[in-house]
């Protein structure tokens, strides 16, 4: 069974992991690997790293990355195809893969063509 989206940063609890399929989306998604550079803002991993997308929307991104991120730690997400920035934040952790952990990630203010796509 579906359960509602949680609504952006209601609770900072974070589950173990959650299963990708266990929210309905709010918005639009389209299969998309876009490459990009997340910078973390805070916290003691201040790494620069490089990633690409899974999927995009006009508010936010399913991306894979090593490391253990926190729910609501933020960070800054560069587009490598337009250079286009924004802050951005960690909405949910899914699972560890062979490829890292999944994690949806909010774009908190982005412009309206982040991602160069029409939705």
């Amino acid at each position: 069974m579906l359960r509602e989206e949680p609504k952006w940063l209601a609770s900072t609890a974070e589950p173990e992991h959650a299963a990708a399929g266990d929210y309905l989306r709010s918005e639009t998604r389209l299969n998309s690997r876009v490459p990009i550079i997340l910078e973390p803002l805070e916290g003691e991993q201040r790494d620069r790293m490089e990633s690409k997308t899974v999927d995009v929307s006009p508010r936010g991104c399913l991306i894979l990355l090593p490391g253990r991120f926190s729910v609501g730690q933020a960070f800054r997400l560069t587009n490598r195809v337009n250079q286009q920035s924004t802050e951005a934040q960690v909405s949910w952790r899914g699972q560890q893969t062979p490829k890292g952990w999944e994690y949806g990630m909010e774009l908190l203010e982005p412009p309206a063509d982040f991602w160069a796509v029409e939705f």
